[in-house]
């Protein structure tokens, strides 16, 4: 009787809405916007927008479009740098101008509006201190924000929480340029060396990760449980187990530039970036273990999707399952704007069937009747996590395949 009327309620469904394809797809975002960070399913990102000589920031989300958020009263900039996983909670940077220049990490939500974050200095500063803080990074928990700050005449990475800020001991001259999941590990550059490093905020401990050379000096990501490190301008992967290696080189003998983004699973590593309007060729891209280093325009070449008169000079964000990508390019007019794409064949999607327990779809632990209204909700909305075989669309297929995991009972 549960099958009949399971199988009953699916077919309803499959009657009352048309399938929407997932098909790889690459365009320009429009406007002057630059763009920073993307939430976990590829929707929400971060950035800010330079108009009239002044800033404001900027949220991109998918399908709908850009907003802008004015600076906190009393300040004359405002940038968003980085976005929660859940694409809720932003960190940024404050710029206040007075008799002198300051500036201050910043925390947004839609509920609070901007909130500046105090410096390691008095906030405002005295007449003998300059703030200089900036909320460059985010956990995916968006309980942790980590950048950089000054104390007296130098700078140290930093990281802020409810408690308030945390900055690295006795290590001057250091970046945050990198933070895992909840916020516990960042990841860095030393100038004084120019050296990546790791730094475990909760027993305080700080190491060097790779050579001390510039192109290895910066960590671009970290993994969730901070445990893996990817980085440098040219790109390189860090573990425990294998230690420092990197990266190999494209198929056209160039070395890959910038690593900057690292999935959830740790099976994709991707990166891009150059000087500004610098390159005359698209430099972004993608490295798994099965193809190894690879243009991102050589894959949307092979879904069949046109990027023509673009130049792909850098990516900044990428979904937790690394199947959507942000980045700034220069357009076919040669202006600069940020661009989106999306490679559904990549990778499977974070709730599809390569997970442990694919029909536990509302992730409750348990496999019930929630899951088949979870899974209707988002097979008729036509989402990513609909496409259970992984065909690429949402279509009927999904309904049977899903049956049969939910049958099973994982």
């Amino acid at each position: 009787m549960q099958i009949r009327v399971l199988m009953s309620t699916l077919a309803i469904a499959f009657a009352a809405t048309s399938a929407l394809a997932q098909r790889a797809d690459f365009y320009g975002l429009g406007g002057s916007a630059r763009i920073r960070g993307l939430s976990d399913d590829g929707r929400v990102a971060a950035g800010h927008l330079v108009q009239g000589g002044y800033t404001r920031g900027a949220i991109w989300e998918r399908d709908v479009g850009w907003r802008y958020i004015d600076p906190p009263n009393g300040y004359m900039n405002l940038q968003l740098s980085d976005v929660s996983g859940d694409g809720m909670i932003f960190s940024g940077t404050s710029t206040h101008v007075s008799d002198r220049i300051f500036f201050l990490a910043s925390r947004y939500t839609a509920a609070t509006g901007v909130v500046t974050l105090t410096d390691i200095n008095s906030n405002p500063p005295g007449p003998w201190e300059r703030d200089a803080s900036s909320g460059d990074l985010m956990s995916r928990d968006g309980r942790v924000i980590a950048g950089v700050g000054r104390d007296s005449y130098d700078a140290y990475a930093m990281t802020w929480t409810h408690n308030g800020p945390t900055r690295v001991a006795t290590v001057p001259s250091t970046f945050s340029t990198a933070v895992n999941a909840d916020g516990r590990f960042v990841g860095g550059t030393n100038l004084s060396v120019f050296a990546p490093f790791l730094w475990d905020t909760v027993t305080g401990e700080f190491e060097h990760i790779g050579p001390g050379n510039f192109s290895a000096a910066t960590v671009g990501a970290l993994s969730a449980d901070g445990s893996i490190a990817v980085g440098g301008s040219q790109g390189w992967r860090w573990d425990r187990a294998l230690g420092f290696r990197y990266l190999p080189r494209h198929a056209d003998g160039s070395v890959p530039v910038g690593a900057t983004c690292l999935s959830a699973d740790n099976s994709i590593i991707a990166g891009g970036g150059s000087a500004e309007g610098a390159g005359q060729r698209s430099v972004v891209f993608v490295w798994t273990e099965q193809r190894g280093t690879v243009y991102l325009t050589t894959l949307l070449d092979e879904a069949g999707v046109s990027h023509d008169g673009w130049v792909l000079l850098s990516l900044t964000g990428m979904s937790a399952d690394g199947r959507h990508f942000v980045g700034e390019g220069r357009n076919p007019e040669g202006e600069r704007e940020s661009w989106y794409a999306f490679l559904p064949d990549l990778a499977p999607p974070l709730c599809s069937a390569a997970l442990p327990c694919p029909a536990d779809f509302d992730h409750s632990g348990g496999v019930d009747g929630d899951d088949i209204t979870a899974f209707i909700s988002s097979w008729q909305q036509g989402e990513d996590c609909g496409d259970i075989d992984r065909s690429g669309g949402v279509d009927g297929e999904d309904i049977g395949a899903f049956i049969g995991r939910w049958q099973a009972g994982c």
